[in-house]
């Protein structure tokens, strides 16, 4: 399949996949409105992911494919069965952690939040914590299907987890009575495991266990590559994170709206951006063309435009009809509106620092990585510690959109400097 019909089919599945988690967002704001437990809820259904996505997702992702594709078939066998058990064994580790320190967890996530109300979720985050091994799994078979360039398993994996969410929210509210935090870790378990056994029907054949060689991948070098990789990827990931735990020090449901406002804003940057850095990344890994490359970036910068300026005028609007049966007072929604226009005029820095993550992983140059990751957390904390004095959200997207900014800045410039570089050695 070409680069635009995987591009678009992504695409197309990201997009239900966000429509399924606005309809999930939409059904806890009118169960819920924004308040301790639709912030706790929102902890439950993003702590889970964060940790998965923060050791695995980028980092995994840009470690893995170029390395799949260097190897012979039945090395890339040998190399994924391994990278599978590590990761399984890691994990199981990991929720063992959790588990015993849950209060802490959520205290860490939410420091405005009161222990009272951190109390509410303890017990589900420990249920959640039981399916942390097959979430991280999950992404080792992604990484090894985005390899073999089958991206429809990992770009329905969202559908399936909001789909089952949704589902459970309905029956257990209108038939069951079951209470908001509840149906939402019982949809949470559904979704994860039917993702993972569609996953591993398709991927199982790429998987061998029986190391006869005794052939050890898991090396030194790719330990190397991922760390420096899990940096960049981590700054990403810790940046909504460290927002919402600054936004949960303003008042009470500021978390679920900085939410509500994020999902809206990351919506046409996973479609566009998203999507083609997905297909782009073995894509360039395999042809290093650096005349094709600066017409994707100079596309997407366009394209990234274009959506912002759209996006911000007609944000308002959207916020009024999605949340219109929503269990907000009128203040509420007043910053939601506001928020999510100021969150839309950063969209071309966020779009910018995803499209270079993908270019810099697929060079091999994770220099720069590194450092545009420590640029964003610095930035990010430094505005977020001077203004949260304001007591504002308003304050929480700015610091996050600057955030962006600074490291899609001196990715470009990094950028610049290996494109010159590249020019003067063909002299």
């Amino acid at each position: 399949m070409s680069l635009l019909k995987s591009s678009i089919l992504i695409t197309f599945l990201t997009l239900l996949g966000r429509l399924l988690g606005y309809i999930r967002d939409l059904l806890i704001s009118i169960l819920g409105g924004a308040d301790a437990n639709t912030d706790i809820a929102y902890l439950l259904l993003t702590l889970p992911d964060f940790l998965v996505s923060l050791i695995l997702a980028g980092g995994l992702n840009t470690t893995l494919i170029p390395k799949l594709l260097l190897l012979t078939p039945k090395e890339r066998k040998q190399f994924a069965g391994q990278t599978f058990l590590f990761i399984g064994i890691l994990f199981s580790s990991i929720s063992i952690i959790i588990i015993i320190f849950s209060d802490k967890f959520l205290y860490l996530l939410a420091p405005g939040i009161s222990i009272n109300n951190i109390s509410l979720g303890r017990e589900a985050l420990i249920i959640i914590s039981f399916i942390l091994p097959i979430s991280a799994l999950n992404g080792v078979l992604n990484a090894v299907l985005n390899s073999k360039n089958i991206f429809t398993p990992g770009a329905l994996a969202s559908s399936l987890i909001n789909f089952s969410i949704v589902l459970i929210l309905l029956l257990g509210n209108f038939l069951f009575e079951i209470n908001l935090i509840w149906s939402l870790v019982m949809g949470y378990i559904i979704g994860v495991f039917i993702r993972f056994l569609i996953q591993l029907f398709l991927a199982f054949k790429e998987l061998n266990f029986n190391n006869q060689k005794h052939q050890d991948f898991l090396n030194y070098d790719l330990l190397k590559t991922f760390i420096s990789n899990f940096g960049f990827s981590s700054a990403i990931l810790l940046i909504p994170v460290i927002s919402r735990a600054f936004s949960s020090q303003i008042n009470e449901g500021s978390l679920s709206l900085f939410t509500y406002s994020n999902k809206l804003v990351e919506l046409p940057m996973a479609l566009i951006i998203g999507s083609a850095t997905t297909v782009l990344l073995p894509h360039i890994s395999k042809n290093k063309n650096f005349l094709e490359i600066n017409k994707i970036i100079k596309k997407l910068f366009y394209i990234a435009l274009f959506l912002s300026v759209i996006s911000f005028l007609i944000a308002p609007l959207i916020i009024e009809i999605v949340f219109s049966q929503s269990n907000f007072n009128s203040y509420q929604f007043k910053i939601l509106k506001e928020i999510t226009s100021y969150g839309f005029l950063f969209l071309i820095p966020m779009s910018l620092t995803s499209l270079y993550g993908t270019i810099f992983a697929a060079l091999r140059n994770l220099k720069p990585l590194v450092i545009s990751g420590l640029i964003m957390i610095f930035t990010l904390i430094f505005l977020n510690i001077i203004l949260i004095h304001l007591k504002d959200l308003r304050t929480i997207i700015f610091s996050f959109g600057m955030s962006y900014f600074m490291g899609a800045l001196y990715l470009n410039f990094s950028y610049g400097r290996i494109y010159i570089k590249n020019k003067l050695n063909k002299f």
